[in-house]
């Protein structure tokens, strides 16, 4: 059995955050590679947004903040009108945070994450961050657990299980632990 999120839900969660997205975006940068799991979250997004956002640019940020500050630094530099950043998991995000800081366009420049992160949510809670589409790795190992144990008794379970991911953002960081995962 798979018990997860569906990666494309870490990609398109609700119409309301995005609508941010649209009424500002002249500009978007992706973080990726893109394989497997990672094309369905940056396909979610793509196809949330449509044709309401002009792509800059993809960057393989290779899921790290240090690779990813000096490229979103450049793609700044390069394109001044760069409304948003969306990386695919949050240490990217954190790296364009970075980069968006270094640069002077803290609250100018829209940084999106994936994962929900301690690191992720501290930024949402400074306000250096827009938001999360956050998992929740404890709910995805009980109910894994919960699953593993039907396995073994004989009962009858889903062979997909899919967790929802969910937002994390400034409406409802104070509900969340900025210490650990939810």
């Amino acid at each position: 059995a798979h018990t997860g999120p569906l990666k494309v839900n870490a990609g398109v969660l609700e119409d309301k955050i995005y609508g941010a997205w649209l009424a500002r975006c002249a500009g978007c940068l992706l973080g990726q590679p893109v394989e497997g799991w990672r094309s369905a979250r940056i396909n979610g997004l793509l196809d949330t947004l449509g044709d309401h956002v002009v792509v800059v640019d993809r960057l393989n940020g290779k899921g790290d903040t240090g690779v990813t500050l000096p490229i979103a630094e450049d793609l700044i530099i390069a394109n001044p009108d760069l409304a948003a950043f969306f990386g695919m998991n949050d240490p990217m995000a954190i790296g364009c945070v970075q980069a968006v800081a270094s640069q002077g366009k803290t609250g100018e420049i829209l940084v999106w994450g994936v994962d929900g992160s301690p690191e992720a949510k501290q930024c949402v809670a400074e306000g250096t961050m827009e938001g999360t589409g956050a998992q929740s790795p404890a709910t995805i190992g009980k109910v894994t657990i919960e699953t593993a144990y039907k396995l073994l008794e004989g009962e009858t379970f889903d062979e997909k299980i899919y967790i929802e991911s969910f937002i994390i953002n400034s409406d409802n960081i104070d509900e969340y632990s900025l210490d650990g995962w939810q």
